[in-house]
């Protein structure tokens, strides 16, 4: 198996241009939909999701109006890829052999029963090589640090010195009031 890196895209057995069919991970669409990825270099493919990708889309507790309007006009021209028997059975074999969730099961086994190219941002997803199964990896950039990860980050420092500062405080209204 054979792997090349193209513009920061990981590309397993496949080029971007030979790959013809493309099954999307839900991931890969988050992504799409928060600007954080480009759909330009699938843009002359057949593209596809399976159906538990279009279920985790809309069934996110989060999403805003704004993101179901972008997940829609993104999967206007995408084809749904039903749950049928021989996919049920590939997502069983792919879940025994590889250990992965379900939802990642049924969209790696939509991927290979249609020959397709499986698209993804998740690591997780992608990690475990699953011969005859060509995977293009985009990575979202990495997120800016909000000032909440960077207290969590040095978290122990900034507790020590609220100690300190409290414990110099009392001192001092002690030495005060004595």
């Amino acid at each position: 198996m054979t792997e090349t890196i193209v513009s920061e895209t990981i590309v397993s057995e496949t080029n971007v241009s030979d790959a013809g069919k493309i099954v999307f991970d839900t991931n890969w669409i988050i992504n799409f939909v928060k600007g954080k990825v480009d759909e330009a270099s699938f843009l002359g493919t057949t593209r596809h999701i399976s159906v538990i990708t279009r279920i985790e889309l809309y069934g996110y507790p989060g999403i805003s109006p704004k993101e179901r309007a972008d997940i829609t006009r993104f999967l206007l021209g995408v084809a749904v890829a039903p749950l049928d028997d021989e996919v049920e059975q590939q997502a069983i074999e792919v879940r025994r052999k590889y250990c992965r969730k379900t939802a990642d099961a049924v969209i790696t086994a939509t991927a290979i029963v249609l020959g397709a190219t499986l698209v993804s941002g998740d690591g997780h997803l992608t990690k475990k090589k699953i011969p005859g199964l060509p995977v293009i990896f985009e990575p979202s950039p990495p997120a800016k640090a909000s000032w909440r990860s960077v207290f969590m980050k040095y978290r122990p420092f900034w507790t020590a010195l609220g100690c300190f500062i409290i414990s110099t405080l009392v001192l001092a209204i002690l030495f005060i009031l004595k």
